[in-house]
């Protein structure tokens, strides 16, 4: 059986896994907040007080599922068929690997899905995002996949803007401070090759291809310890991407509530496992919350990569103008 303990910096969520090489544990001056434990070769408790919530619908249906959500008492059971279950606990996560699934992939999605419910429970909401910090604040890019979150956010590294997260982001609203915080992920960033060489010219590619998804993982925290925060900051800004190769403009503009609200419903991570569980009631509540607390603005720009240093120029001197 292997174990490896996930922390809380303060109450900053940090992994001390990186998934792209050998497992490590984390700083063992941080006290234990979850624990990830992978049997192999053990059998998963019995689901008799188990109740399906996901999918719903008629039995027969769900024939070609490969995603199955049970909820028992104090646990969740997600079941990836042919895969893994994962049993997800309060201060644990359970795993019941296939025999044929390795343990980096086993990590990759606890890192995801699994990690984004566990949060979820906790009371945080978690976004698929990007996020640096600007002035000792966060600063958030939503976008669909292959519009630049990323890119953007390890450009705005390379001009010395420490990076909060490339991929899941905890947001919590503070009742006694009256405002919502970012907490930072694990310090990873993950980039095709020719972007890497562009924005990290003095690092060598090839030690941090991943071969399996052909991208550059890159410990933003090996490369320079400054450039990752470890704790949480105020976040005070939101953008939403959209990348055009045919305008040359860049273009940030402020969205209605109503726009922020969707676009955030939309770019929240693994919606229709929160769905499934029965928070989207308080999830809507808090992101109307969180839409009417940081401002949210379209931006526009070119897909060029040339281009990168113009557009964080703008977003830095945009965010200027907001605090």
């Amino acid at each position: 059986m292997q174990r490896h303990r996930y922390s809380l910096f303060g109450h900053a969520l940090i992994s001390g896994e990186d998934f792209s090489h050998s497992l490590q544990s984390a700083n063992s001056e941080c006290h234990p907040a979850l624990e990830f434990i992978v049997k192999r070769r053990q059998t998963p408790p019995d689901l008799q007080e188990f109740e399906q919530i996901f999918p719903t619908g008629n039995l027969s249906s769900h024939r070609s599922a490969s995603l199955f959500i049970y909820r028992g008492q104090n646990i969740m059971r997600i079941e990836y068929t042919d895969f893994a279950l994962y049993d997800v606990y309060q201060d644990k996560v359970v795993c019941y690997p296939s025999a044929q699934t390795g343990n980096k992939q086993l990590h990759l999605n606890f890192l995801g899905p699994i990690m984004s419910l566990w949060l979820e429970q906790q009371g945080y909401l978690v976004l698929h995002a990007s996020a640096v910090l600007i002035d000792n604040k966060a600063v958030l890019f939503l976008a669909e996949s292959q519009q630049g979150k990323s890119t953007l956010a390890a450009a705005m590294v390379k001009m010395a803007y420490p990076l909060l997260s490339d991929d899941l982001l905890a947001v919590k609203y503070s009742q006694a401070e009256d405002r919502f915080y970012a907490y930072p992920s694990y310090p990873v960033i993950k980039l095709w090759p020719d972007q890497f060489k562009r924005l990290f010219a003095n690092q060598s590619a090839a030690s941090f291809l991943d071969e399996d998804l052909k991208k550059c993982r890159a410990r933003i925290d090996h490369i320079n310890p400054e450039l990752f925060c470890t704790r949480p900051y105020q976040l005070a800004s939101m953008y939403k991407l959209c990348r055009r190769g045919t305008s040359k403009k860049i273009v940030i503009k402020p969205i209605s509530r109503v726009e922020s609200v969707t676009a955030l419903i939309r770019f929240s991570f693994a919606a229709p496992i929160m769905i499934a569980a029965g928070w989207q009631p308080r999830r809507l509540s808090e992101f109307s919350r969180l839409s009417s607390h940081v401002p949210v603005h379209n931006l526009i720009y070119p897909s060029e990569i040339e281009s990168l240093d113009s557009v964080c120029n703008q977003i830095i001197n945009n965010f200027s103008l907001l605090t």
